[in-house]
């Protein structure tokens, strides 16, 4: 079983007595029959999955646990790291075939596990959610609540 995480962001300061997303708005994520359980991880917990997105992000971006905040790249730097890396995925291709999601979410998309809940009431995977920015102008994004999933 591996642990996972489900983080909240939003483009403006997440009200403190509305830091939780609420069931009804993930359900059409995370329905009875899907084979993830969500629930919410301690503040201790929270640290941990901030420091593993941290490590996630490009590294010209700044993510503030303390502040609850992460400042986006502003420049291309990441389309152009992706492409580079997914050039070399295309010259050196995966040899086994037993594990494929594994390699795909490890070495093609990137995602580390990292869903992102925006606050239009999208999904999105760590890399999707970083293009969506870029295409809508978005430089900073507030985290709210984070969550831990597992399968």
């Amino acid at each position: 079983m591996y642990n996972k995480y489900l983080i909240q962001l939003a483009t403006s300061p997440i009200d403190p007595n509305d830091l939780e997303v609420n069931d009804w708005k993930l359900n059409k994520f995370f329905f009875d029959q899907n084979p993830w359980e969500l629930g919410r991880i301690e503040d201790v917990d929270r640290k941990v999955a901030l420091d593993e997105l941290k490590g996630l992000f490009p590294s010209d971006s700044i993510l503030d646990s303390d502040k609850g905040t992460i400042d986006l790249p502003s420049d291309l730097n990441y389309l152009l790291e992706t492409i580079d890396r997914l050039k070399n995925i295309v010259l050196n291709p995966f040899k086994g075939f037993n594990a494929l999601y594994s390699w795909w979410h490890r070495d093609v998309c990137l995602f580390g596990d990292i869903l992102i809940y925006f606050e239009n009431g999208e999904l999105f995977t760590l890399p999707e959610f970083l293009f969506y920015a870029k295409d809508e102008g978005i430089k900073k994004v507030y985290i709210g609540t984070v969550y831990s999933y597992d399968y």
